[in-house]
């Protein structure tokens, strides 16, 4: 749990930085279109294409079995989006946590989070979901299970998870995954 906080901590410190303080050179292109060859559409007029994302994501050979569903954009700035949809995952109790208009806050429970900063010409982006739902037992009190997903895309259709983190408190399951470099990812891929 002491982990996890030291993540999210400094997650958010990471993020807030560059949304206050930019990290955008320039070098992108304003070609209106989805990728630097013009072709798609919904990039903010610099090239990357927040609307890969949308679609339903699902985890490859992974149990228990994640699905993000990544509907409309609901907030955001130049540099990042959220997204409401759903996270699908038996560690919750109704199996799935649906992530709202109201969810665009990197500090609350639940987000869709898009990222893409760009360094002289090249464009990095990052994908982050945080689903956690609160419950209270009778005799156990406030209870919690959570779902910490943070990866980047490696094409349209491939998400590489570098950090992952699913628990159900009642039952005690926990799962931590943490890449250990380059060729060491979870995958999910678009449906």
């Amino acid at each position: 749990m002491l982990r996890q906080k030291i993540f999210l901590v400094s997650f958010v410190l990471v993020v807030l930085a560059l949304v206050f303080f930019g990290c955008s050179s320039g070098g992108g292109s304003n070609n209106g279109g989805g990728d630097n060859n013009g072709n798609g559409g919904g990039n903010n007029g610099d090239g990357f294409d927040f609307s890969v994302y949308i679609g339903r994501w699902k985890s490859v050979d992974l149990k228990p079995a994640i699905e993000i569903t990544v509907q409309s954009q609901i907030g955001g700035g130049d540099s990042y989006l959220y997204y409401k949809g759903k996270t699908t995952c038996s560690i919750f109790n109704a199996g799935y946590v649906n992530i709202t208009d109201s969810d665009d806050d990197l500090l609350g429970d639940k987000f869709i989070l898009a990222h893409k900063t760009t360094i002289g010409d090249t464009i990095t982006d990052t994908f982050h979901v945080r689903a956690r739902e609160e419950y209270e037992d009778e005799l156990l009190g406030t209870l919690a299970n959570e779902l910490l997903v943070d990866g980047f895309l490696s094409d349209a259709n491939t998400l590489r998870v570098e950090n992952l983190e699913m628990s159900r408190q009642e039952t005690g399951f926990s799962y931590t995954f943490d890449s250990e470099g380059e060729g060491d990812y979870l995958l999910f891929t678009k449906q």
